[in-house]
């Protein structure tokens, strides 16, 4: 039997090489991790709350949340960005059933609960709280519509577009539009706030040199099925991730279901890290609970059903 030659060899090793760092390796051969299986854990509220265990080579590293929108029966986001947020939960919460509580976008001054400040351009409720817009790193002006839709810009495209007005409008490049915008949340009683925008229009916003930090990681995905329906989806990582990683395994996730991600949005872990989820299964809930209770937050996004 003739024996392989050494560059026969040499060339069998290089194969199974670049086989096993494919599997590790974007390609520009920068790790973010294997593709993220999931397990259905419960369903309620009529099949339209989903709740599953996210996994990766067989080990749970986090959970997701899908909410349902469109139809008679949906459910609704409200958000409030400061003050005695816990409080204004409370009186605000009466005769509605919570489905999920956590912290939102990013504040200032975490020293004082009740001092700190919401960082870019931000209304609550029509009232006007920063006019501020952020010019760099939070490019997401997310809209909270007091009928409990959310709407997502992605500031350096200037596309949002407001039907009342006739017009769209770029915060960032015209002052007179910032005041349009403000006097229009004013009127409708809407509220806005700036975040981090990871993924819009189905792309990735951020690339590799996103891996400076793990951390325990949450975002906020907006993304629709084939068929058109609309899915507010929390992805929760408890364990650490990078932003880059977990944005991009996030994607991954969503583009192999088929679908189209409108926008995913990086919320606040930091200072305050609220998760209060409630399935009705104390197992569940459990799992999925921030390290700070909500008594304790700073600015909170609350999903309910009326």
């Amino acid at each position: 039997m003739k024996k392989p030659s050494t560059l026969q060899l040499f060339s069998s090793f290089v194969g199974v090489a670049i086989l096993f760092l494919s599997s590790f390796s974007t390609v520009d051969n920068h790790y973010y991790g294997d593709r993220l299986s999931s397990t259905h854990l419960k369903s309620f509220k009529d099949g339209n709350v989903n709740v599953y265990a996210l996994k990766e080579n067989y080990t749970t590293i986090g959970h997701s949340i899908w909410l349902t929108r469109g139809g008679a029966k949906e459910a609704k986001a409200v958000y409030f960005s400061e003050g005695d947020v816990y409080g204004k939960l409370n009186k605000w919460k009466r005769g509605k059933d919570l489905i999920l509580t956590c912290s939102g976008a990013f504040s200032d001054d975490l020293s004082k609960t009740n001092g700190a400040l919401p960082v870019g351009l931000n209304v609550e409720n029509g009232y006007i709280k920063n006019r501020t817009v952020v010019k760099e790193g939070m490019d997401g002006l997310v809209i909270v519509y007091a009928t409990g839709g959310i709407v997502v810009s992605d500031l350096t495209k200037g596309d949002l577009f407001l039907q009342s007005l006739g017009k769209k409008i770029n915060v960032r490049k015209d002052i007179s539009a910032k005041y349009d915008l403000l006097k229009w949340a004013e009127d409708e009683k809407a509220t806005i706030f700036q975040t981090q925008l990871l993924a819009y229009e189905n792309k990735l916003k951020i690339d590799y040199k996103g891996r400076k930090q793990t951390r325990e990681r949450r975002f906020l995905a907006f993304a629709k099925t084939k068929s058109g329906t609309l899915y507010h989806i929390i992805f929760n990582f408890p364990k650490g991730e990078y932003l880059y990683d977990g944005a991009k395994k996030v994607m991954d996730h969503l583009n192999a279901k088929e679908m189209n991600v409108i926008a995913l949005l990086n919320l606040d872990t930091g200072a305050y890290n609220v998760m209060d989820l409630k399935t009705g299964d104390y197992s569940i809930d459990a799992q999925i609970k921030g390290s700070t209770k909500v008594s304790a937050a700073v600015n909170l996004l609350s999903y309910h059903y009326d």
